[in-house]
């Protein structure tokens, strides 16, 4: 390719398809050429504007896409406008308590240029925020011309055909869409896992003091006015032009406005104005990464307009109070809007992150919050002040057996094998000895009468004062620490108590919390050796959004439990294929599995392990099998190695098919490989049992 000059002609736009398709025609003086990409990147050019092309020595005629490369001069050099920006990254889900990496993906960062991109941003906007009163998108039927606003892609009433993608309703022409496409994904997986979508700043933006004082053009005190002006501003356009021409067609009075906004949108700040990802992968750290994609994106492209440097973006976001993913990526938080929405900056340029500073640091709101807006109501609990420690405990259970209440058919068959009425004892613990320090975390497995329940019971006995006979030992005693508080779920024993009200509810009320960051605040709790002590019984350890879930089904009473913050968290699953097979599961959802709403789940995060490589992602764990006979007879056996099999031979339950984990990949990302650092654990490997 050999580049050369050329002048722009003209753009050659289709309103109803503009967002994936249109043209550029180009004239080098003796022959035109029309150049083919999307309407987002042509509408930006003006006619008579010098540009530099290139086309390959075996283009087709007309070119195709991939055909050529475009550049507009800029100052100091050249500014790449197609083919579109791309990045490939590494991305590496990683164990909040080990550090080691859980999951890798490979991503493709990239600029949306095909509809099934548009396709996909709706399916992820309609997760995101629709309903049977907001709809999403707009199509076209190409054959007659009909529009639908709708939330999935409806067939023409006219020709009933399958109608085009058009637009996303509540974006502008302006409005240009960065994707995180999922690469080497598995058939279950979808193709784009997020979006970013990025507008120039916002035309007008005033202050609202705590006191309710408004600051009128608040933006014009701390930068530079030119860096936020001449911006996208249709609106203004459309007053003029109904001053001039007050019986033009308003559709038609609408699309010039729209074409004299952005001949004249001309900034050095850009806007990011929605953040959104699938579902299935949210909690994964995604969102701070496609942010700071972003950044780099319109720093090196110049987005939105590709005209003046970049140094500044803005973002207007109230889901920012609640999800620190902006501050993560390095926006700093200056200010509420009129409205009261958090406005959050991010420097691209020593400059602007100056000026930022100064803000923060001389304004008398700001100095208070220092620029920090997420602040979790959620403290982590503190440490036991002792060991816990059981001093020869035993447990023996009594029953009578007695025929009186029989049928007298049933009661004389019984009399003939010789039963009579008698008590049967049971010894369930025979002089248990164990210690639990603080932090650690104890796992219970073992077949059934084996003493994993009546441990749980007689701890949670002595940690409550409980002095009836099923929550006291028959001899020995347990000790326990002076601060303890303990915290208990035995499905048909203890539960805590519940009402109508709903569970949010119930947990904001707990919490103090309107919106509690569970994969942040509840590990303290519930999975780093930090806090107290972790007693359970074939449970899950946690899923993958670093969530309390140390249940199977009821979910509601674990998170009741949990909003305490208790020292002690004794739990019971009642699944009873775990207690046989000695197995958990640590997935965020399983592969495939169906909700109740019907969709199908597709997160990667889906593996079966063992026991024991699940402990050996906490560094003080332990798993303890069969209480009853082991504990009585010796020390404990460590997830060191896998535990030998009770006296009760168990059976090996067949297992799902694991997916095949993401294994190493090129890419790269400014100061090393995208983390996570709220993902939980996601032991790798398939179960032996």
């Amino acid at each position: 390719m050999i580049p050369g000059e050329v002048r722009v002609v003209a753009p050659i736009i289709e309103r109803w398809r503009y967002r994936w398709f249109g043209r550029l025609a180009v004239s080098d003086g003796t022959h035109e050429l029309v150049l083919p990409m999307t309407g987002s990147v042509a509408q930006w050019f003006q006619p008579d504007e010098r540009v530099l092309l290139a086309l390959a020595s075996d283009a087709s005629d007309p070119p195709d896409f991939q055909d050529f490369q475009l550049w507009r001069p800029v100052e100091h050099g050249l500014l790449p406008v197609w083919p579109l920006w791309q990045e490939e990254a590494r991305y590496e889900r990683r164990s909040p308590l080990t550090g080691a990496p859980l999951a890798t993906y490979r991503l493709l960062f990239r600029e949306a240029a095909r509809e099934t991109d548009f396709l996909a941003i709706v399916e992820l906007e309609q997760s995101h925020y629709a309903s049977e009163h907001e709809k999403v998108a707009r199509w076209t039927c190409p054959e007659d011309g009909s529009i639908l606003d709708a939330n999935t892609r409806p067939l023409c009433p006219a020709c009933h055909r399958p109608m085009r993608f058009s637009e996303i309703l509540g974006s502008t022409r302006a409005s240009r869409f960065l994707v995180a496409e999922l690469l080497d994904r598995q058939s279950y997986e979808p193709a784009i896992v997020g979006y970013v979508r990025i507008d120039p700043p916002l035309p007008i933006m005033h202050r609202r003091l705590p006191d309710g004082t408004l600051v009128r053009h608040i933006r014009r005190l701390v930068f530079p006015a030119d860096w936020l002006e001449p911006t996208y501003w249709p609106e203004r356009h459309v007053r003029l032009l109904l001053e001039q021409e007050p019986y033009r067609d308003l559709d038609e009075r609408w699309a010039l406005a729209e074409e004299q906004a952005l001949a004249q949108c001309d900034t050095q700040a850009a806007r990011i104005a929605r953040v959104v990802i699938h579902p299935d992968y949210r909690g994964a750290g995604l969102g701070h990464a496609l942010v700071s994609t972003a950044l780099r994106w319109i720093s090196e492209r110049r987005i939105p307009e590709r005209r003046r440097p970049k140094v500044l973006v803005e973002t207007v976001a109230m889901m920012a109070r609640y999800n620190p993913f902006f501050e993560r990526a390095g926006f700093r938080y200056l200010w509420d809007t009129a409205s009261g929405r958090p406005v959050l900056f991010f420097g691209l340029t020593p400059d602007a992150q100056t000026r930022i500073e100064q803000f923060i640091a001389t304004d008398p709101v700001a100095r208070q919050h220092r620029g920090q807006l997420y602040r979790p109501a959620l403290r982590t609990a503190e440490s036991l002040a002792a060991p816990i420690r059981f001093h020869h405990v035993r447990k023996v259970y009594r029953r009578t057996l007695d025929l009186h209440h029989l049928a007298p058919e049933l009661e004389a068959v019984l009399r003939a094998f010789g039963v009579e009425r008698r008590v049967i004892e049971t010894v369930v613990l025979r002089r248990l000895d164990l210690t639990i320090e603080p932090g650690e975390l104890i796992v219970l497995v073992g077949a059934f009468s084996t003493g994993k329940t009546t441990l749980l019971r007689l701890l949670w006995g002595a940690a409550s004062g409980k002095r009836s006979p099923r929550f006291t030992p028959d001899g020995g005693r347990i000790e326990l620490a002076v601060n303890t508080t303990a915290a208990a779920f035995l499905i048909g024993e203890v539960e805590p108590a519940w009402g109508r009200e709903p569970l949010l509810q119930r947990i904001v009320a707990a919490t103090g919390d309107a919106v509690p960051r569970w994969n942040s605040s509840m590990r303290s709790v519930l999975v780093t050796p930090c806090s107290g002590a972790h007693v359970l019984t074939n449970s899950r350890l946690v899923n993958g959004n670093g969530l309390a879930s140390l249940f199977c089904s009821p979910r509601a009473p674990i998170w009741c439990c949990s909003t305490s913050s208790p020292l002690i968290s004794i739990q019971r699953s009642p699944d009873a294929s775990r207690a046989r097979s000695g197995h958990f599961s640590a997935a965020s959802r399983s592969p495939r599995s169906s909700t109740p709403t019907g969709r199908k789940s597709s997160a990667r995060f889906s593996q079966t392990a063992s026991w024991s490589s699940a402990m050996a992602a906490w560094s003080r764990a332990r798993l303890l099998s069969d209480p009853g006979d082991a504990l009585a007879a010796g020390p404990p056996r460590y997830a060191d190695h896998p535990p030998a099999p009770p006296r009760t031979a168990r059976r090996t339950l067949p297992l799902l098919p694991v997916p095949r984990p993401r294994v190493g990949v090129p890419g790269h990302i400014p100061a090393g490989t995208l983390t996570a650092p709220d993902a939980a654990p996601f032991p790798p490997g398939v179960p032996r049992l």
